[in-house]
This record gives structure tokens, C-alpha cells and sequence, in this order.
């Protein structure tokens, strides 16, 4: 997989309808696809790639607000630009509304940003963190933190 993922955490496993449904919605913003591969894509000229890994123990045991994981589409980009950045944050976001999932961070928030308005986000659409010290973000933490000039993936 890529050097900055994101994994959509949703509360049923994905089917091979879900799965296509994924694939067509990449399909209509991918700008080229890898016919071979089938899970690489580039969008505004940059690579970007997904899967859909079985869940690990941790994640199969986070409880986000009343449901446990039971399914995950990571998403990923080999790239560090600042617009490869945003256009994960995007994607996790829209993926998990589709599915009404929530978006688990490669490690903490903290780590990405010191900004306190999106580190301090209340709420059921704020975070949660995981065992393991990681951060599980709502699409709407998400959106809100992709207004930020300084927006950048953990």
C-alpha cells in the first residue's frame, strides 16, 4: 500500500455490489486507471491507490458510537503534495458518508495538526481514539479539517 492511507471503517462488511459501487465512483474522478490492477488510479495527474483489507483485532473492537467496524477501504497515495493530501481527505470523506462510515488516521491527529478548533472538535462527529493511540475521525471532522491551509494526512 501507499506512504499516507487513510482506512473508511464502516459498520457492515462490504459486498461486491459495495465494492463496485466504490470502483465506479473512483472510476468517474480518476483521470487514468490501471486496467490491470484494477485498485490504481491518478486523479489531477497523481497516483492513488485502494483495497479493501480484512480488519485487524483493534479495529474490529473500536466502538464508534454504538457500532463496531465491519468493513475497511483503505485509501492511499505514494505522493506527499500538498494536493495529494486533500484529495485523500476528499475521498475518505465522501467514501464514508456513501457507506456511514468514519475514517482512521495512520496515527494521531495531533500529529498532523496543532490547529485547537480541529484538535478540540466536540461531539459525535468529532473523534475517537483508538487503543493504539491513533485517531478515527468523522467525515464531518474531516471536511471541516480540509478548510485549513495547513491540511495534511498523519
Amino acid at each position: 500500500m501507499s506512504s499516507y492511507a487513510v482506512t473508511v471503517l464502516t459498520p457492515r462488511p462490504f459486498t461486491d455490489e459495495d465494492k463496485l459501487r466504490v470502483a465506479n465512483f473512483i472510476s468517474a474522478l480518476a483521470d487514468e486507471a490501471d486496467p490491470a490492477a484494477k485498485t490504481s488510479f491518478h486523479i489531477c495527474s497523481q497516483p492513488f491507490d485502494f483495497e479493501f483489507p480484512p480488519l485487524d483485532e483493534e479495529q474490529a473492537r473500536i466502538d464508534v458510537h454504538g457500532w463496531s467496524p465491519k468493513g475497511a477501504l483503505q485509501l492511499g497515495t505514494y505522493c506527499g503534495s500538498p494536493v495529494n493530501h486533500i484529495m485523500l481527505g476528499v475521498l475518505s470523506s465522501r467514501l464514508a458518508r456513501m457507506f456511514n462510515g468514519w475514517i482512521e488516521l495512520d496515527g494521531a491527529l495531533s500529529q498532523a495538526t496543532n490547529n485547537l478548533s480541529v484538535l478540540s472538535y466536540d461531539g459525535a462527529a468529532g473523534r475517537l481514539r483508538t487503543p493504539s493511540g491513533g485517531d478515527v475521525i468523522s467525515p464531518s471532522l474531516m471536511d471541516y479539517w480540509l478548510g485549513f491551509a495547513d491540511f495534511r494526512l498523519v
